[in-house]
């Protein structure tokens, strides 16, 4: 179940470190294509949960733009222009990304 805030969550206790995405609390989220559509709901979703988001996009105004909605509502947003269609982009764009805590990497 997805919810808006832990705290809708009646049996939630601040004891409780891990949230429903399986991160940590404060953890990190590398959200791809963050500038708009479905990366950007995704963004600001998972800000909400109280995640650290490393947004990425090659669309450097709309990062910037999903940056100041998420820090508006009190959370982190960190922009990272990042062409993932570069390999050489993305190494860079990861080791940007965990300068702001440990970000985890899927395997596909």
């Amino acid at each position: 179940m997805i919810r808006t805030s832990p705290h809708d969550d009646p049996d939630h206790h601040e004891a409780n470190q891990e949230l429903s995405f399986g991160f940590p609390a404060g953890g990190v989220a590398v959200v791809t294509g963050a500038a708009s559509g479905i990366g950007r709901a995704t963004a600001r979703l998972l800000a909400d949960q109280r995640l650290v988001i490393s947004a990425w996009d090659i669309d450097r105004a709309g990062l910037l733009d999903l940056v100041a909605d998420i820090e508006e509502a009190g959370g982190r947003c960190h922009p990272v222009v990042c062409d993932v269609t570069d390999a050489a982009a993305v190494d860079a764009a990861w080791s940007e990304s965990e300068r702001y805590g440990a970000a985890r990497r899927g395997t596909s």
